[in-house]
């Protein structure tokens, strides 16, 4: 028992393997990055390694597809006369197809490394230097082609547009790739692509749409009579949904053919919009929200020192849950900002494109480019020209359907927030207070804890006040806490719990609570207080199991939290969660954003393993005689209950 005990004492308070699980941000793609979370650094160098290899994954298919149609496609006509055309001089026939080639060989080989078959170093390799001598050969065909074979009479077609776009989507890959590269180089992540499942897929998908391009570039070019870049602009105005109507179908097989390749192509755009929407979701602004809590927090906490400031317990939960709101409001201002820049920035770039290239006014060319972005061309406006129309292809293909998705992922959280708790909405967005984390220098560690009015010092149960200001997407609560269901006095019976552990904020109640039973024989861990224990954990289940299938956003009040610390309390456990500081601390779980009540539900089943074993353990203990009953009458311990790793997950919060 007293080698078990120490065994116990020895154990790390929070459990990784055991938190990981609940976790609201992916653990295993930040945990590859070798920065602290409270690095500006970390940052950078997250959406360098998550995001620069998908921005790169569906680049490629693209550039190639690009590539393909300059290198059918005629580069200059003459006169006046636009079907009057030719290729140019041989060798650049030749570049286009070593390029196009160099280029598909590269974009295969990541393919191959996506899907681990390839590794790291020798991929990134030939990727770089592919790209690069891809986009080199087009930029200096292009180059020569512009100032010894236009001119007098001479002039560029759609073909040659589409050389210089598939230039710039290579040399866009090299970058991304590069950067990536250094990155590792630099040590500040492993010899690999930080993807998860559903990136990977998303790979899959562009090259099946990028396919779906060149399939209906290839057929509507035969069967409108049109060249094959013009098709190529046809099946992306079809499939984006912006149907211009510049270009229209003429007899019915056409239109049969129009319609069963829009329904694929939008079924396949549909799906990438759906990924790309979860890959937003999922990761961004989690963990950037991590980021934020981590600078603030440590933050305060060496403006707490420096000071010679004194927290209690409660003070110091009330400045973490004050750290995460501030977090919140800046992770939804973040992506509200970043939103409206994306959108503005395609907008305008587009505009001065097509203002140069159609020759429009510059407002025409807004409102083309907005009902563009938004899906709805009347069809008043259309590029004509062959440099309008390439650079449309591509334009359209990145705007549209990103700003889908990101318009979506903003709807879900401005929704989400206008439904919370039932706030005014102006209060839900009071973003001056919350823009800016905390930052050394600044002495607001007085002004949060000790400020008066305090708002958290009123007649309201803390089970309240976080659920109603922090928790934006949580609906629920007030039904949890009004319904009959929802008694949590029957949970947390102060007669079963020793109610001195909750009251005291300063932590002296839970040290003498232990010292003293430490130091008698009606220890914590003799068998009598473990059955006293276990009604206690039985309902604790039950209740937060409660919680957890009527609102999965509910976030727990300091009280419940309490309650789930004394729940696990030991003597380590109960010197760690004593320190006034703690809810601060490195071990502190508001760290991270988690899904809490599941949190809860988990840590108190891998309580009640190590318990039952331990109480199967210490029967034998205090009743040797009847060992050999005991062992041929209970039933036996799952051996998983024995390992060492779930000893460490049940000693754990």
């Amino acid at each position: 028992m007293k080698k078990r005990d120490e065994q116990k004492l020895g154990e790390k308070y929070l459990s990784n393997s055991a938190l990981n699980e609940y976790l609201g941000y992916n653990n295993q793609r930040v945990g590859l990055i070798n920065e602290k979370f409270e690095s500006r650094a970390f940052i950078w160098w997250f959406v360098v390694s998550c995001y620069f290899p998908v921005i790169t994954a569906c680049m490629g298919p693209v550039a190639n597809t690009i590539s393909i149609a300059c290198l059918v496609e005629k580069w200059r006509y003459y006169g006046t006369n636009s079907n009057h055309t030719d290729f140019g001089p041989a060798a650049i026939l030749v570049v286009n197809i070593l390029s196009l080639a160099i280029g598909f060989a590269s974009n295969c080989v990541l393919v191959l490394h996506f899907f681990n078959q390839l590794g790291y170093k020798k991929s990134q390799i030939i990727n770089i230097i592919g790209w690069t001598v891809a986009a080199t050969m087009l930029t200096v065909d292009v180059c020569v082609f512009a100032v010894r074979d236009t001119g007098n009479g001479r002039h560029k077609t759609i073909g040659f547009w589409y050389a210089v776009l598939a230039g710039v989507l290579y040399y866009g890959c090299t970058f991304n790739l590069l950067v990536h590269f250094i990155g590792f180089y630099l040590g500040k992540y492993p010899p690999k692509f930080n993807l998860m499942k559903n990136e990977r897929t998303l790979m899959v998908f562009t090259l099946f749409f990028s396919v779906l391009l060149i399939w209906g570039g290839g057929m509507f070019s035969r069967i409108l009579h049109v060249t094959f870049g013009a098709a190529l602009y046809f099946s992306t105005v079809s499939i984006l949904t912006v149907g211009l109507g510049d270009i229209t179908p003429n007899d019915v097989a056409t239109k049969i053919l129009i319609m069963v390749f829009s329904i694929l192509g939008v079924i396949t755009l549909g799906l990438i919009l759906a990924m790309t929407r979860s890959i937003i979701q999922e990761s961004a602004g989690s963990t950037f929200f991590v980021h934020w809590v981590e600078v603030s927090r440590l933050a305060i906490l060496d403006e707490t020192k420096k000071s010679g400031t004194k927290l209690t317990r409660k003070q110091a939960y009330d400045v973490m849950m004050d750290i995460r709101r501030r977090a919140k409001r800046l992770q939804i201002f973040l992506s509200i900002s970043v939103t409206l820049l994306i959108y503005v920035t395609f907008w305008n770039l587009g505009a001065l494109v097509f203002k140069f290239a159609e020759n429009w006014s510059y407002f025409n060319a807004m409102y083309f480019c907005f009902l563009c972005l938004i899906t709805i061309g009347y069809g008043d406006f259309a590029p004509k020209t062959g440099a309008g129309r390439a650079f449309f292809v591509c334009w359209s293909l990145a705007a549209v359907p990103l700003m889908s998705a990101i318009l979506s992922t903003v709807g879900d959280s401005l929704f989400d927030l206008a439904k919370s708790a039932g706030l005014p909405i102006s209060k839900k967005f009071n973003l001056g207070r919350g823009i800016k984390p905390f930052v050394p220098g600044e002495n607001r560690i007085l002004n949060l804890v000790f400020r008066t009015p305090n708002p958290f010092e009123n007649d309201k149960d803390d089970d309240e006040h976080y659920n109603e200001d922090f928790d934006d997407a949580n609906e629920d609560n007030n039904d949890l806490e009004d319904s009959d269901d929802y008694d949590e006095s029957d949970v947390f019976d102060e007669d079963t719990i020793t109610s001195d552990l909750e009251t005291s904020t300063n932590g002296s109640g839970w040290e003498s609570y232990y010292t003293s039973r430490l130091a008698t024989h009606t220890s914590p861990y003799s068998l009598h207080s473990k059955l006293i224990r276990l009604p206690m954990l039985i309902q604790a289940i039950k209740k937060f199991r409660t919680i957890s299938e009527k609102s999965k956003h509910y976030n727990l009040s300091y009280r419940q939290w309490n309650k789930l610390l004394q729940l696990y309390a030991t003597p380590e456990n109960v010197r760690r969660v004593a320190d006034p500081y703690f809810w601060l601390s490195d071990e502190s779980p508001l760290r991270f954003p988690l899904n809490e009540p599941n949190f809860a539900v988990a840590k108190i089943f891998a309580k009640m393993e190590c318990f039952l074993e331990e109480l199967h353990e210490d029967s034998l203990v205090e009743h040797p005689d009847n060992r050999n009953l005991a062992l041929s009458s209970l039933p036996s311990i799952p051996r998983y209950w024995r390992n060492s790793h779930s000893r460490k997950r049940a000693s754990s919060i």
